[in-house]
């Protein structure tokens, strides 16, 4: 029987955005009797696995927020000296600290459960670098190993405020995680044209697993609900406010208004909603709300709005897909990149670059008449996706 083990820090009822790429498609992968899970989420749900186990990252919990009275700054700089002295790498790498406990488990399991294929996604990127010393250990089995974000090119986890020794150390690993790997898979198509172009003796093994939607659970949406016909325009954003993104919301709310067009604008996000942006009549920020209510919200509304910063111009998050399955057209204020390409190239929505009155109205006037999309939605589903990767992935002999 081929037995698969995946290794996710985090997992399902976990609700971070970490969590739903490995949650959601070994929900299609094999039979529970041949999966195994270990997580360093807490009552992680192993209902689809043979067994899961659970990891104690021992990760500082106060490095997981940004310190603001005087006993949590104190409190994050002692922390902050206690990852210096464990990690030689990046100190916001929240898998360092169990990285041994880890490796003694994995080695435990692929012996005893006679694992073939072991799945490991990052960040944290240390678990990457566990698994190629647990191939080193078991040279045969099937290796693959999962960037959900860019490692050592990119700006998060703190990359960017790392020292040159530090740094080097992170190159070092993400080296010997794309040499030791079978496989490398990553969600987006400027991820792998960096580590192809960068790894070239590995090109063949690098490959794009793009994040995905989850049909059934929209069907069930699109199944009981109808889509509102809006007195105004009703306009929605659910997920992530990232820095720098602000103004374009601003300037383009803005001009709905000198165009004398009567909006409501619906946010849904863990963020907190910035000041400027909060002070506008027509926003309504309400919070997190759980999956398939932001599925909802999201029928009821006229059209999506989002902003992206500049170093997010070519990732396509899940949101996409989700938005797309729902049928929903996508105003997108940002860079030229993968996500304007997609949007226009598939008469998706409409792409904002500059803010005034005959352009915005421009766009709005043609979002009316756009034909309906010819995009391939359904190779976006994690029934489709998860197929994909068993048959292009997994070793299915043993």
């Amino acid at each position: 029987m081929n037995k698969t083990l995946i290794v996710s820090y985090y997992f399902k009822p976990d609700k971070s955005i970490g969590s739903k790429r490995w949650s959601s498609i070994s929900d299609y992968l094999e039979d529970k009797n041949s999966l195994y899970l270990i997580s360093a989420t807490q009552n992680a749900d192993g209902s689809n696995f043979a067994k899961s186990f659970y990891i104690n990252s021992k990760y500082p919990k106060v490095l997981d927020s940004f310190p603001h009275s005087i006993l949590n700054k104190i409190e994050y700089r002692i922390a902050l000296r206690k990852q210096k002295r464990i990690t030689k790498g990046s100190l916001y790498d929240r898998g360092v600290n169990c990285s041994k406990e880890l490796l003694d488990r994995m080695s435990l399991i692929v012996e005893k459960e006679n694992i073939n294929n072991v799945i490991i996604t990052g960040a944290p990127f240390s678990w990457l670098n566990t698994g190629a010393q647990l191939k080193s250990k078991y040279p045969e089995i099937n290796l693959i190993c999962d960037f959900r974000d860019p490692w050592t090119w990119g700006q998060g986890y703190g990359f960017n405020q790392l020292d040159k020794k530090r740094k080097t150390h992170e190159v070092v690993m993400e080296k010997n995680v794309i040499e030791t790997s079978n496989k490398i898979t990553v969600p987006s198509k400027a991820m792998l044209n960096y580590l192809k172009k960068n790894y070239p003796k590995h090109a063949d093994k690098i490959t794009h697993l793009p994040h995905g939607f989850d049909k059934q659970k929209i069907d069930t949406v699109l199944n009981k609900i109808e889509p509102a016909k809006n007195k105004n325009l009703t306009l929605i954003y659910a997920g992530t406010i990232y820095e720098n993104t602000e103004n374009q919301f601003i300037n383009f709310l803005e001009t709905l208004r000198t165009l004398n067009i009567k909006f409501v604008f619906n946010i849904y996000s863990r963020s907190s909603c910035p000041q400027k942006l909060s002070q506008f009549e027509e926003v309504n920020y309400q919070g997190f709300v759980p999956e398939t209510v932001m599925f909802e919200k999201i029928l009821l509304s006229d059209y999506y709005l989002m902003a992206y910063p500049e170093k997010f111009k070519d990732f396509l998050s899940a949101k996409f897909y989700e938005i797309i399955y729902l049928q929903k057209k996508i105003i997108y204020i940002g860079a030229k990149g993968a996500i304007s390409d997609l949007i226009v190239e598939n008469n998706l929505g409409a792409w904002i670059q500059n803010f005034d009155k005959k352009n915005t109205l421009n766009h709005l006037n043609d979002l009316e008449k756009l034909k309906k999309t010819n995009f391939n939605i359904d190779k976006y589903s994690f029934e489709y996706i998860s197929t994909e990767f068993k048959k292009n992935c997994l070793n299915q002999n043993k």
